[in-house]
């Protein structure tokens, strides 16, 4: 409720829901108060926004909400469409429709294929579940990936009788992948959209919305299902070749509609990517063997930006490999391979909460984390390694480069940190850097109140 005087029209008042002013009172001549409605409630449109949209819109979800659910409810029907094709082939390979087939035989096949795909979830889950969070965006537009890889292996199923057990088996497990890597990308977006501590009703509403998109692709799917096949089944479960040419393009459409989606998504958090990104953007390093290094600052690209100049699919990005760092390993590994001496690292990182060395023959550099070490600490490791690559590739020696690259940390760390959060980065969530499990432990000499 909003108190507004306004001499001469005399509004006294506004009722808002959300963001939107739905009703104003004023005074009359009399001293009464009378109101009138600016939106009416029984209309149509705000019938669909109250059931389908979060409490509050636009104001209690983040800008790229409306594009991303835009994309996503289109790329779903491609997806429900799909579904039903696969779904047709893979009753045709179990004996629907073959007096010859046994329930039984049916039954034990279908065992199998929930069986594979369990495991796989398992194993998944085991192999790439810390990742998620820092590759949301990549590992949803993978998820449909796999889930058009396995509706491609159910679809060819039946060509191959007696591989056709073997084959869905494989399209379970490939499955397996769309269902851990989706759900928890998808949960990891809610969290991003959700700007008003509203992540259940987001939630909600995402899942309202994908019914009802999943209703009406049972719909159109029923008309495509009728057009393409009818009542003629004499081909089996095998797509003659205009429902063939309908799948591959459906595909397609469903690929493209999930790269807009996930495209239009500008995430504030900063995973490994990003950071780079921002770094890049921000302190630019030139060194040239023989020569002093030197650097040139700039301000850092702003959330939107670095959407714009992110890539959505990399070996690195899908893998979660560096090619020079590695971040979050093992205290053996750096002392291992790497050129300083454990008492010379505890010298120089004293006041630190993670240890950076560099291994010279590997041209790698390796950090570990305290177990007490804050989102500023891991940002400032991440910050001070991207400046010790930059500098080591530039040909500079190894010890100098160490001890010019932890100079140069010191004194550019507080105005980086300070530049991010002015550009509107969310610097108190790391969650997306640090999914390495490893922390290690050592005396720091100078502790934090």
């Amino acid at each position: 409720l909003e108190c507004v005087v306004k001499f001469g029209m005399m509004t006294l008042f506004k009722d808002y829901y959300g963001s939107s002013e739905v009703r104003r009172y004023r005074a009359t001549t009399g001293g009464h108060l009378e109101s009138y409605a600016l939106q009416s409630w029984a209309s149509p449109s705000a019938f669909l926004r109250e059931v389908f949209l979060p409490s509050g819109y636009p104001d209690s979800v983040s800008h790229d909400y409306l594009p991303y659910q835009f994309w996503d409810s289109l790329q779903a029907v491609c997806s429900s469409i799909n579904g039903q094709l696969a779904t047709r082939a893979v009753l045709s390979g179990v004996g629907v429709g073959n007096v010859s087939a046994t329930a039984t035989a049916a039954v034990f096949q279908w065992i199998l294929r929930d069986g594979t795909g369990r495991l796989g979830q398992i194993a998944f889950a085991w192999a790439k579940g810390s990742q998620l969070d820092a590759q949301a965006k990549t590992w949803r537009l993978m998820a449909d990936v796999f889930n058009d890889t396995a509706l491609g292996l159910e679809v060819v199923s039946p060509l191959f009788p007696e591989y056709f057990t073997a084959i869905i088996i494989v399209a379970s497990v490939v499955k397996s992948v769309v269902g851990v890597a989706g759900g928890a990308t998808r949960a990891a977006l809610t969290q991003h959209q959700a700007r008003a501590n509203n992540t259940a009703d987001v939630s909600a509403k995402d899942g309202t919305q994908e019914t009802a998109v999943g209703l009406a692709g049972l719909v159109l799917s029923t008309y495509v299902m009728s057009f393409l096949f009818g009542a003629d089944e004499g081909s089996g479960g095998s797509l003659n070749p205009l429902a063939t040419l309908v799948f591959v393009v459906l595909v397609a459409c469903h690929l493209f509609f999930n790269y807009l989606a996930v495209r239009a998504v500008v995430m504030d958090t900063l995973n490994f990517h990003r950071l780079d990104i921002v770094y890049r953007s921000f302190l630019k390093i030139t060194a040239n063997r023989g020569s002093t290094p030197s650097y040139v600052q700039a301000p850092p690209c702003t959330p939107r930006e670095a959407a714009r100049r992110e890539s959505i699919i990399s070996p690195q990005l899908v893998f979660g490999t560096s090619d020079s760092i590695t971040f979050g390993c093992p205290l053996l590994r750096l002392l291992d391979r790497g050129l300083l001496h454990h008492d010379q690292l505890l010298v120089d990182f004293a006041d630190e909460r993670y240890l950076v060395n560099i291994a010279p023959t590997e041209d790698h550099i390796y950090c570990v984390f305290h177990r007490d070490a804050a989102s500023e600490d891991i940002l400032k490791a991440y910050f001070h390694c991207m400046i010790l690559r930059d500098l080591r590739a530039g040909g500079q020696g190894a010890t100098e480069t160490v001890r010019r690259a932890q100079d140069w940390c010191d004194a550019l760390f507080p105005s980086f940190h300070t530049a991010l959060s002015d550009a509107g980065w969310n610097l108190a969530n790391t969650a997306a850097l640090t999914s390495a499990n490893w922390r290690s432990d050592w005396n720091i000499s100078k502790k934090r109140s």
